[in-house]
């Protein structure tokens, strides 16, 4: 004699287990949703939240921006580009500190991370001539001279 098949409505080996008892654990389910007015105060807190989180991340990298110019003035550009990655990583659509990270890696004589970082801070502002003339003097600085003219 064979073993009965497993029945995959019990999770069990055995058993008889009617469609009334499939209908019985099917009425068991209670799906919860709250009203609109519970739901639209939910969504205008965590809105709110995001944009206290915004605010304090902009100012902190406005903070680490100021410390990486001053750095700058110093002829300390490890430290500006350190600081200036870390502004980065906290605005990351802030397409001047990007550029201010190209200069940093240019004047350490890190041509590629300068000129995609030059790209990235262009990607963001497609006006921004500091950061075109940054990439064009990476790219001077890796040998690309025709790239650097031309801007391919």
């Amino acid at each position: 004699m064979s073993a009965p098949s497993p029945d995959p409505a019990t999770n069990n080996t055995g058993g008889n287990t009617s469609k009334e008892d499939l209908n019985e654990a099917q009425d068991d389910i209670v799906v919860l949703t709250p009203d609109t007015a519970t739901l639209e105060k939910a969504l205008a807190e965590r809105a709110k939240k995001r944009l206290a989180i915004a605010e304090r991340k902009r100012g902190e990298a406005g903070e680490r921006l100021a410390f990486g110019k001053t750095q700058m003035e110093e002829k300390n550009y490890e430290a500006a580009a350190t600081a200036f990655g870390e502004a980065c990583a906290l605005w990351r659509a802030n397409p001047v500190a990007h550029c201010d990270l190209a200069t940093a890696y240019l004047h350490l004589g890190r041509f590629e991370d300068a000129e995609s970082t030059a790209s990235t801070a262009l990607g963001l502002d497609p006006k921004l001539v500091e950061a075109r003339y940054t990439r064009a003097m990476a790219r001077k600085g890796r040998g690309s001279v025709r790239g650097a003219i031309v801007g391919e």
